[in-house]
């Protein structure tokens, strides 16, 4: 339930009419000019002469820099208020005034606590209210700027969509929903990217309509400064610090709207409930876990066996009518299950097919990069494709006549029941669609469910194209979680818990820990009254930040310092680096160490190229022998095809390959060499190389995943296309920001013409959480962007993987609460 004013007691928009005739007025777009113009906005001296009214996009930003617009206006379509409008700082805010439609009213007054005038689109609304007329919230904003009376109007960060793919500034409220699919194979730049070349026409159109406005007021002797990018025509261009010393002269303030004396009415403002039952089904896998971890169902939390506490989890929804536990095991299940009691029936049915099939070690592989993520595997996996079992769950729905089901791992303890994109949720938005396809919700790993029907399941089990629940909904490249739309098979959850990266499933030890030492304490004796996403998500970050137990999850191991680039994109370029290679005795030594956590995962990269070490397919074995759950290269690929081919045998599982470039001409220039064409040859080489079992599709499932990389920089830019036409279809591209270094006590950046797109300073800090770097002497660096070593504070010849891990978290606490967390120090050199 919500308290919310009724229509009829807010001030439209007529009232203002002139309101600040004369006074200079800034519209303030998401655009990427307005990170330039921050600083000009942000200066407390001109700021009480001009009027700033923002777009939603804007706001965010302009919050961060503590900026508090006039006014903000929403569009006509704004269907995630909560992303853009939720946890905004109040105080800032308190005298700035919120023009949403008069249909979106109640929506917006759920997160907007401030001033708020309603506009009419149509019909009584706009007689009622006035209208700022449809479209996008740029168009909006300036009518209102010239309702208002504003001349001249200053345009800042209402720029076309670049070649470089870049359409709005960093810290919007889409770069924090895009913050929890980051990963290494996930980059910001290729989300940024694809958004773009997807919605090219839909900037297009925006711009010719903002030029259209412009063209309108030049003829009717009005003035529009564009004080952006510098591409508006018509815009008499000017820099922002112009604008303000030349018009911002006087001043008329925007008038508050009146006070809320109108007494305000209880409404529901939760999805409405539909009567209609499902069945609830949980995959039981008597042994291994969604990535692959070997797991045990018996394990206890809380004083009882996982699978009792998702049974009783799952039980206490109301939408469930009785619960199906799907399992290779089924005597062993019904003696783990006893007598629970829970208030429907629980059946235990024996699969008739495996429910772990031959594409199983390709969906593991993808996702064990970011498994505290829903979505952002390799490809697209998401955490439901860890743990559906498609054939098996089509074949029990369909011998019992039911047309679809609600489904979770039998190791989710913790899913959701209501108000976070819950079992209830997802329920309900299963039957609006009709009880088709996979509807889910976007809450962190364990706690969202899935409900499907069986022709889609069916569909998965084929595992051809598109055969994972990421390719379903689009996340190989179509749906970039762009919070103007979002699919109706996607239930969101709260803002605050869609971009929480934290993991709810009891498989690994190291996750088993977590939810034990996190959880247990406030855990209820019976599952109808578990903590909602409020408490856990609180209480599992607390423990991703605590001293390590287990070796890091992600082990970054430089094997040479050796690599034939040496241009703009090689580290080489900042001078030779020379350290003795890796050593059979000192990998046997680390990889010895590894095997308690069981979910360790390894990159081979660093300084030098992996694949010139002669080693590196005996390594890859070894890795695996030692329990390692899948094995990353990152080369240049400029090696033979007999010792690319041994490298495949070892059971690589991921390949990424720097090639930076879609020309000779430009991989020359990044490379420093010309042998563009036998790196091209070389990729194709791989890709023949993949293997995909069971007959199922190669470019899906085949390993290795094979990841052509380019920086994104300007002496790339004009490549980006066509990069991304070569590879994009693979579903595993990635472009990347250039590299950062720390050379001893010098930071060495990039500097580039090109707006910023690295990861946010959360994903990387969340990515240093869980790896460490060893370099190929077996010294151990704090920051990860070191390349000399000179932070090393353990070397592994000395001391073991989880001491030195241990140093290595310490030593980054110290230096977060000595710099703060945006130093060098804390940041990530790749994704």
């Amino acid at each position: 339930m919500a308290s919310v004013p009724t229509a009829q007691h807010l001030d439209g928009v007529a009232d203002l009419s002139g309101a600040c005739t004369g006074s200079l007025g800034i519209l303030v777009a998401e655009g990427p000019s307005l990170a330039q113009a921050l600083p000009a906005l942000a200066d407390p001296g001109p700021r009480s002469k001009y009027i700033m009214v923002c777009t939603t996009g804007a706001l965010r930003p302009l919050v961060a820099a503590g900026i508090a617009p006039d006014a903000v206006v929403l569009g006509v379509e704004e269907p995630d208020l909560e992303a853009i409008l939720g946890q905004l700082p109040g105080r800032l805010l308190s005298s700035t005034t919120l023009f949403a439609p008069a249909v979106l009213e109640s929506a917006a007054s759920r997160w907007w606590s401030g001033p708020m005038r309603l506009t009419g689109e149509g019909g009584s609304d706009s007689a009622q209210f006035g209208s700022l007329g449809a479209g996008r919230a740029e168009e909006r904003a300036h009518r209102l700027l010239r309702h208002i009376g504003c001349d001249p109007v200053a345009l800042v960060g209402v720029d076309p969509l670049g070649l470089d793919g870049v359409w709005h500034v960093r810290g919007t409220a889409l770069d924090s929903a895009w913050s929890a699919q980051l990963n290494p194979f996930t980059t910001l730049a290729t989300l940024e990217w694809r958004l773009g070349m997807q919605r090219r026409e839909f900037h297009d159109s925006a711009m010719r309509r903002v030029r259209a406005f412009v063209s309108a007021d030049r003829e009717a002797g009005l003035r529009v400064l564009d004080a952006g990018a510098g591409v508006v025509a018509d815009a008499t261009e000017m820099s922002i610090s112009e604008v303000l010393l030349r018009h911002a002269v006087v001043r008329r303030p925007l008038p508050l709207p009146r006070r809320l004396l109108a007494p305000r009415i209880d409404i529901d403002v939760g999805p409405a409930r539909q009567a209609r039952s499902i069945v609830g089904l949980i995959v039981a896998d008597s042994q291994f876990g969604g990535t692959g971890v070997p797991r045990h169902l018996d394990s206890e939390f809380g004083g009882r066996p996982v699978l009792v506490r998702t049974i009783e989890r799952m039980a206490s929804a109301q939408c469930i009518e009785r619960i199906i536990v799907l399992t290779d095991a089924p005597d062993a299940m019904k003696d783990l299950i006893g007598n629970v009691r829970v208030r429907v029936p629980v059946e235990v049915e024996a699969c008739t097919c495996p429910l772990r099939g031959p594409e199983w070690q390709s969906i593991a592989a993808s996702r064990l990069w970011c498994d505290s993520l829903w979505g952002g595997g390799i490809g697209g996996a998401t955490v439901f494709d860890e743990m559906l079992a498609p054939q098996a769950i089509a074949d029990c729905l369909a011998a019992r006549r039911i047309d679809g089901a609600m489904i979770i791992g039998a190791d989710w303890p913790l899913v959701l029941i209501d108000g976070g994109a819950g079992i209830e949720d997802v329920a309900t938005r299963f039957e609006a669609v009709g009880r088709r396809g996979v509807v889910f919700g976007d809450a962190p790993p364990g706690l969202s469910p899935c409900a499907a029907g069986v022709d889609a399941l069916r569909s998965l089990a084929e595992r051809g194209p598109g055969a994972t629940v990421g390719a379903m909904a689009g996340l190989r490249g179509k749906w970039n979680y762009d919070l103007r739309s979002s699919p109706r098979w996607v239930v969101h959850a709260p803002f605050a818990a869609r971009i929480a990266t934290v993991r709810a499933i009891f498989d690994s030890p190291r996750s088993k820990l977590r939810m034990r030492r996190g959880l247990e304490p406030i855990l209820p004796e019976s599952g109808s009254a578990f903590p909602g996403w409020m408490e856990i998500i609180p209480a599992l970050e607390r423990q991703y930040a605590a001293l390590p137990t287990f070796a890091p999850q992600h082990l970054l191991i430089e094997l040479c310092t050796g690599r034939f680039a040496n241009g703009s994109a090689s580290p080489h370029r900042y001078g030779t680096i020379q350290r003795p290679p890796m050593t059979h005795a000192l990998m046997e030594r680390i990889l010895e160490q590894l095997i308690d956590a069981r979910d360790v995962v390894i990159s081979f990269a660093g300084l030098g190229d992996p694949m010139r070490h002669q080693e590196l397919p005996t390594f890859i074995r070894m890795a695996k022998n030692a329990g390692v759950r899948a094995v990353h290269v990152r080369t240049e690929l400029l090696a033979s095809s007999g010792v690319i081919g041994a490298m495949v045998d070892a059971g690589v599982d991921v390949v990424s390959v720097e090639l930076h470039a879609a020309c000779a001409h430009t991989y020359r220039d990044t490379m420093g060499f010309d042998r563009y064409e036998d790196a091209l040859a070389n990729v194709r080489r791989l890709l023949d190389l993949r293997r995909a079992a069971g007959g199922a599709d190669i470019d899906l499932f085949g390993l290795p995943f094979v990841v052509p990389r380019m920086q994104r920089r300007s002496a790339t830019v004009a490549d980006l296309a066509g990069f991304w036409q070569e590879w994009g279809r693979l579903g595993t591209a990635v472009l990347e920001a250039p590299p950062i270094a720390f050379m001893g006590e010098e930071e060495r950046a990039t500097h580039d013409r090109l707006v910023d797109a690295s990861n946010p300073l959360r994903s990387q800090r969340r990515e240093l959480w869980r790896r460490m770097k060893i370099l190929s002497d077996g010294l151990v660096p704090a920051a990860e962007c070191d390349l000399l070593g000179s932070t090393a504070v353990a070397t592994l010849e000395r001391l073991g993987v989880l001491d030195a891990w241990r140093e290595v978290v310490s030593r980054r606490r110290d230096i977060r609460r000595e710099s703060g967390e945006g130093c060098i120090e804390l940041r990530t050199r790749t994704p």
